[in-house]
C-alpha cells in the first residue's frame, strides 16, 4: 500500500539572512552619508543599492520547507515568501542508514567521534522549542555521508516510523 505526507515547516531565518537584513540598513546610511556629505548622485545611487538589497533581504526572511514523504523516500522543498519553490534535497528510503532523535546521547556521540566533519543539511524551524521532533537522517547521497535534520510531526513521524522500523534508534 502506497502511503503519502505532507508537511510544512515554517523555519526561522538563518543568521546570513538577518545579516544581509542588516548590511542593507548599512548601505543605506552610508547612502544617505554620501548623498547630504559629499555628492548627491552618488548617494543616491547607493541608496537605490541599498533599497535593493532591502527588499531581497526582507523577502528571503519568509521561508518554509516542505516535505513530501512517498513510501518512505523523501522530498524537501524550500518556499521562499509563499511563491518561489526550489527542490532543496531528496533522498530515497534506501539511502538512509539510520535515525536518530537530534536531541539523543547517540545522535551527540556520532557527531563527535565522526573522523571527518560531516555534511549537517539542516531544514527544521531552528525553534529549539520543536527539538524534540527533530530527526537526524544519515543518508549516503552522492557517494558522500551526509546527515539531513528533519523536523517530524505526528502523522510523518509515523510514517517514518513504521518505513524505518530497523533503522530508527531512539
Amino acid at each position: 500500500m502506497d502511503s503519502f505526507t505532507e508537511q510544512i515547516i515554517k523555519a526561522k531565518p538563518t543568521f546570513k539572512q538577518r545579516m544581509m537584513l542588516v548590511g542593507a540598513g548599512f548601505i543605506i546610511a552610508v547612502g544617505a552619508f554620501i548623498l547630504l556629505f559629499i555628492d548627491g548622485s552618488i548617494g543616491l545611487s547607493v541608496m537605490v543599492l541599498g533599497i535593493v538589497v532591502d527588499v531581497v533581504a526582507v523577502n528571503s526572511q519568509h521561508y518554509e520547507y516542505e516535505y513530501e514523504i512517498t513510501n518512505g523516500d523523501c522530498d524537501v522543498s524550500r518556499i521562499t515568501n509563499q511563491t518561489n519553490r526550489k527542490m532543496a534535497y531528496s533522498f530515497l528510503q534506501d539511502d538512509v542508514k539510520r535515525i536518530l532523535p537530534v536531541d539523543s546521547d547517540k545522535y551527540r556521540n556520532e557527531i563527535q567521534v565522526s573522523t571527518s566533519k560531516p555534511i549537517i543539511k539542516d531544514f527544521t524551524s531552528r525553534n529549539v522549542k520543536q527539538k524534540s521532533m527533530w530527526y537526524a537522517f544519515f543518508v549516503t547521497h552522492n557517494a558522500e555521508e551526509h546527515i539531513v535534520l528533519l523536523e517530524l510531526h505526528e502523522k510523518a513521524y509515523n510514517q517514518m516510523k513504521d518505513r524505518y522500523k530497523l533503522k530508527f534508534e531512539a
